[in-house]
């Protein structure tokens, strides 16, 4: 109940735990080579909570390393849009025009 969750949710509600927010995502959700489709998801975490999660599940992943020093929060769209690019330009993919920005 501590922790800040990244779930895959039906009916609003969460089905499945995909990982643990700005700490560690989980194997189901890694890219390999029989991946096709990719959904590029850039987020902004509070550092205290960053850092609180990977020392109670002993997580020092490089994700909480860089959540724990503070990241801009206005970074996370400029990063997923590079992303894209990237994947354009460098993987042969298609970017669809959907794109949502939560900011809550």
């Amino acid at each position: 109940p501590e922790d800040l969750l990244i779930t895959d949710s039906a009916g609003g509600r969460a089905d499945r735990v995909l990982g643990l927010a700005g700490v560690m995502g989980g194997a189901s959700t890694e890219v390999s080579a029989g991946t096709t489709d990719v959904l590029v998801e850039a987020a902004h975490f509070s550092p205290v909570s960053v850092a609180r999660t990977a020392r109670r599940h002993k997580l020092a992943s490089e994700a909480a390393k860089r959540f724990e020093r503070g990241v801009d929060p206005r970074l996370p769209a400029v990063a997923a849009q590079r992303v894209v690019d990237l994947l354009v330009e460098h993987g042969g993919g298609r970017a669809d025009a959907a794109v949502s920005d939560l900011d809550t």
